[in-house]
């Protein structure tokens, strides 16, 4: 098993190694990390990311996606306000941007000869993000899916793994696993499977109280999957214990509107020359980080969830607002699964 950490390239997350020694080669070999999952954000730099590092591409991902790829004009003019609004969140107001954008980055994946790619199998809307109330199913979301990954991967020879991730929207969380099933028979691409990301699947149960319930969780699901589970090639770790926030957002939905507006829910607030629309985009993403913690694992526990999978990978997947906070959470977890990782880390 191989261990990466994932990053983006941001500016602000490229900067943050700058002064490390050895740059980002260094801080790998610190922690005894095998290469990155990237995700990219802007132009591909060399001298930052040789290709040896890059083990895994995280395709782009646009949690409102549906109504943009099926063309319903209604349902987009219901959430962006204009086509500078579309532009802003698609990169373009043309559909085909979404096949485009990600046959591209499959292409970037040939060439850093990268082991893997992931997509996200989900969609959800701004406002379903804090009331909880979807208009599509798993089933619809995860027709679209298939059909916009083929188009996507149509005639693209065989090379890095398409790997699917769950999320706790609508789509892929593995609590059907017939669907998990329709993924692996009807997309064309050849090599593909499954990233299981703990804390997402974490999130599709605010019942939890601690890391072990989270696990003994887990391997419940993995339990019903069935075959499924043996195409699960990558694991992204972190823990997500956040049913009480999503509990009292729901209650408070119940009352009023919360969130639904430029100021939304967040102490923070974005910056002053955003217009309402990427206010209200810039305050769901701060809402998200609560939901989705990324938290590092604590709870030795996980272990057994780790050698239940048998993962070709497993990504270190921290939030953190500085090197500093990501160097803790990285030294916390490694300890946490050592039998796994088998490293000496510094202190």
């Amino acid at each position: 098993m191989k261990q990466l950490i994932n990053l983006s390239s941001y500016p602000q997350e490229l900067e943050q190694f700058n002064d490390y020694p050895g740059g980002l080669k260094g801080f790998l070999q610190t922690f005894g990390l095998d290469g990155i999952e990237l995700i990219q954000a802007g132009p591909y730099e060399n001298e930052l990311f040789p290709h040896k590092h890059i083990r895994g591409l995280h395709l782009p991902f646009w949690p409102d996606w549906m109504d943009f790829f099926k063309g319903n004009q209604a349902g987009l003019k219901a959430r962006f306000p204009d086509e500078e609004s579309l532009k802003y969140y698609y990169g373009s107001s043309l559909p085909d941007v979404l096949s485009d954008t990600w046959r591209k980055e499959m292409r970037h994946a040939q060439e850093f000869k990268a082991d893997y790619v992931v997509a996200h199998v989900s969609h959800n809307t701004l406002p379903s993000c804090y009331t909880y109330a979807f208009d599509d199913s798993d089933e619809v979301v995860i027709d679209s899916f298939i059909r916009l990954i083929n188009q996507a991967t149509e005639g693209l020879p065989a090379g890095p793994m398409l790997l699917m991730e769950n999320l706790w929207w609508p789509g892929l969380n593995f609590l059907k696993p017939e669907l998990a099933g329709r993924l692996l028979s009807e997309i064309h691409y050849p090599n593909k499977g499954f990233v299981l990301d703990v804390g997402h699947l974490m999130n599709t149960n605010h019942s939890l109280r601690s890391e072990k319930e989270g696990v003994d969780y887990s391997m419940k699901i993995l339990d019903g999957l069935g075959p499924a589970a043996g195409h699960i090639r990558t694991i992204h770790l972190s823990s997500s214990l956040s049913g009480d926030y999503v509990k009292s957002i729901l209650q408070e939905h119940r009352r009023q509107d919360a969130g639904m507006n430029a100021d939304g829910l967040s102490p923070l607030r974005p910056p002053a020359h955003f217009d309402a629309f990427k206010k209200q985009c810039w305050q769901c993403g701060e809402h998200i980080r609560q939901i989705d913690r990324h938290m590092p694992f604590r709870d030795p526990a996980v272990n057994e969830l780790i050698q239940r999978v048998k993962p070709d990978y497993l990504v270190h997947e921290l939030l953190a607002d500085s090197l500093s906070e990501l160097e803790a959470a990285l030294r916390i977890q490694s300890r946490t699964i050592g039998p796994a990782s088998n490293q000496t880390l510094p202190k």
